[in-house]
């Protein structure tokens, strides 16, 4: 059987799974807390219990499958950057003034700074009844279904953070977190790599002003490149590409089992990417996805509790995850975000 379909029919089933992330020290952390009694286990998951759980949910969130995942070993890392100057020449000739040092050109040096990662502690709790267990085929193994269908909860829920966190405008238990990729582009990229188009109707033309926006030396490869932009968004360079003569159009109008390409670059669908359909508020972003940083803290921690009065009256088992995470962007003139994009004009 489906574990989600034994999940549905295990009566009262578990009566929160995929309940809200809550940011800790907080009320309703305190809560929690007291809602599930002492004592209760802890657990501190093992490498490879952490590589797992982590595993899970890159495989379930294209975007951090995409990013440069650095695994934190205390809560806050500095990262080295090094950036090449390239505005004046490296190549010397040495035909007309024999040697290269005798031109007088300067010697090409190496910048070097750091990107900080500062992780956010974060709590997943859910609650499963125990009729759950005693009607679920899988009997013992049922808690790693449990553990596995979480995963995927807090890949979609990581992904919405990664995107439209914001520490000072975030809203609800997660959001206020961490800082997400549009809030730190927003914060850091240099001026003229924002496109504000003012609720403009998309069509490929936004895509390609903001390649043409997005320095030279970052688009030798296209290859290496990524627009993410929403489903709606998605869904309507599919219908440009479905609009013109070809297979090629054919295949993505029916099966959709590819992401389209503009120019060599990647169209990747993000779930979470803003859109509000009319009003001219999708957001794409253009950027290598090495260039999108997510840090994780090694000692994930998952507590579980059986004990206390509510657990008891209400015949319950309440699990808490615990996780430390941070984004950053590794180099920000390396990045193009286009805002203000209204659905495209039937």
């Amino acid at each position: 059987m489906d574990p989600r379909e034994a999940l549905r029919k295990a009566g009262a089933g578990p009566t929160q799974i995929g309940t809200d992330w809550y940011n800790t020290p907080s009320g309703v952390a305190d809560s929690f807390r007291d809602q599930v009694g002492t004592p209760s286990d802890a657990a501190l998951l093992t490498s490879s219990e952490v590589k797992f759980l982590v595993d899970t949910m890159v495989e379930e969130s294209k975007l951090l499958k995409d990013a440069r995942r650095v695994i934190m070993s205390r809560p806050r890392m500095e990262i080295p950057r090094i950036f090449i100057d390239d505005a004046d020449d490296g190549l010397q000739s040495s035909l007309a003034g024999g040697h290269p040092e005798s031109t007088g050109a300067p010697d090409v040096r190496p910048t070097y700074n750091t990107i900080t990662l500062t992780s956010s502690k974060l709590v997943l709790p859910w609650t499963v009844t125990e009729e759950y267990f005693e009607d679920n085929p899988e009997q013992g193994s049922a808690e790693q279904t449990i553990a596995r269908l979480m995963g995927i909860r807090a890949a979609n829920d990581l992904e919405k953070l990664a995107i439209n966190g914001s520490e000072a405008t975030g809203t609800g238990p997660l959001l206020h977190a961490n800082d997400g990729y549009i809030q730190l582009i927003n914060d850091q990229t240099p001026g003229g790599q924002i496109l504000s188009l003012g609720g403009a109707n998309f069509s490929s033309d936004v895509l390609n002003d903001m390649m043409r926006a997005l320095p030279t030396k970052y688009r030798s490869n296209p290859r290496n490149l990524r627009f993410y932009v929403s489903p709606n968004i998605w869904s309507d360079y599919v219908d440009v590409l479905a609009s013109r003569v070809g297979d090629m159009s054919d295949r993505f109008l029916s099966e959709h089992s590819m992401d389209p390409t503009y120019k060599g670059i990647t169209v990747s669908m993000i779930p979470f990417m803003p859109e509000t359909s009319g009003v001219g508020n999708s957001t794409i972003i253009l950027t290598d996805p090495k260039n999108l940083v997510w840090g994780v803290q090694r000692d994930m921690k998952l507590r579980k509790s059986v004990e206390g009065e509510t657990a008891i009256k209400r015949d319950e088992r309440y699990y808490a995850l615990h996780i430390r995470c941070d984004f950053q962007i590794q180099n920000p003139e390396a990045v193009v975000m286009a805002t203000g994009v209204d659905e495209r004009t039937p």
